[in-house]
């Protein structure tokens, strides 16, 4: 508990009154990083009983961070009487971090390998660090999926090659290649890849024009549910040779198994790179809004969990088993949620 007391006193230094904001604050694309606007919230007159509203950034149409951000912010919503969250969109994910390095979100969920790149300025990020973006909680462990018709040629991991059309989130891009290096079949950095949503991605393998999709599996995608459902898809097997050289050059992103019977046609468990999903808010937003909406969140676990499957994750020993395993750390955390968690012994 030591390391939390001086941890809270460094962050209570640190803490500022929010700036108000100009028009169009809810965009859904990314405005320039590398700034200190707090421009996500926008603070009501004194004493006039409207609620002060806080952008938070959801995900891209059709995938689960959607889905499960749209039933926090309405929980919060439900909860919370001086804040207002409003849910918007990012076009593409990995717009993310500079929407919330900017002010143009305060609040959203990511992936902590995405963020980690984002604050370290690295990948997709290089040379444009978003350091101004803070940890908040820790949320679920989501097992991807790779995905073809029942109807294709492919069946391993091992069988995509060069004239192969992969399609996902522009995100995602790192998992595939990352998958081909493992697998050793060829320069992953000629992988054709095609950018675009969940939604879209599903239905470019119904329609045939993508011979491989990559989409978040477990604990429940309701995008995969339907084109499984209505077009039969088939999970790609991962060799155990290509799993161990993956989890050996990636460790951050380790293989799991999505558990058999989750989706229709599936029948055995299918071993896919696991993503770590966790909650960001930007520095600037007060401890005491972020102190209250990670109490509320935690507290109200089950009615989220009601929104989407994968919101039972939202615990207090998801977020000590994530500083435990080094995808969090004390340092990187908003001193809101360090009280929080230094209350409620998580340590």
């Amino acid at each position: 508990m030591k390391k939390w007391t001086k941890l809270v006193c460094l962050f209570a230094t640190m803490a500022i009154f929010l700036s108000a904001c100009g028009g169009g604050s809810g965009s859904n694309t990314s405005a320039p990083a590398n700034t200190n606007d707090a421009s996500a919230t926008t603070p009501a007159p004194a004493n006039n009983g409207q609620r002060e509203q806080v952008l938070f950034g959801t995900g891209t149409p059709g995938g689960v961070y959607e889905i499960l951000g749209t039933g926090m912010v309405n929980i919060l919503n439900q909860n919370l009487t001086d804040v207002e969250m409003v849910a918007v969109s990012p076009a593409q994910l990995q717009q993310l971090p500079a929407m919330l390095q900017s002010g143009e979100a305060a609040v959203g969920i990511g992936m902590a390998c995405m963020f980690e790149r984002a604050w370290a300025g690295t990948a997709e990020y290089a040379g444009n660090a978003q350091s101004d973006i803070m940890q908040v909680l820790g949320m679920y462990d989501n097992i991807y999926g790779i995905l073809t018709l029942d109807s294709s040629p492919y069946y391993a991991v091992e069988d995509i090659t060069e004239k192969t059309v992969v399609a996902s989130t522009a995100t995602n891009l790192t998992t595939i290649k990352q998958l081909i290096t493992a697998a050793g079949t060829f320069d992953p950095e000629k992988v054709d890849y095609r950018v675009m949503s969940y939604a879209q991605a599903a239905e470019a393998l119904g329609d045939g024009n993508a011979d491989v999709i990559i989409l978040t599996a477990y604990p429940y995608n309701g995008t995969l549910d339907s084109v499984a459902s209505t077009k039969g898809v088939r999970f790609l097997t991962v060799s155990d040779e290509t799993r161990a050289k993956h989890d050996e050059l990636y460790p951050a992103n380790t293989m799991m198994a999505v558990p058999a019977d989750t989706y229709k046609g599936q029948t055995e468990e299918r071993w896919a790179p696991t993503i770590y999903t966790v909650l960001y808010a930007n520095k600037n937003l007060s401890e005491d809004i972020v102190y209250e909406m990670t109490k509320t969140l935690i507290e109200n676990v089950d009615e989220i969990a009601l929104t989407h499957p994968s919101g039972a994750g939202i615990t207090l020993e998801t977020t000590q088993r994530y500083l435990d395993g080094g995808i969090m750390k004390l340092d990187r955390m908003h001193p809101g949620a360090v009280k929080y968690f230094a209350e409620n012994g998580v340590e």
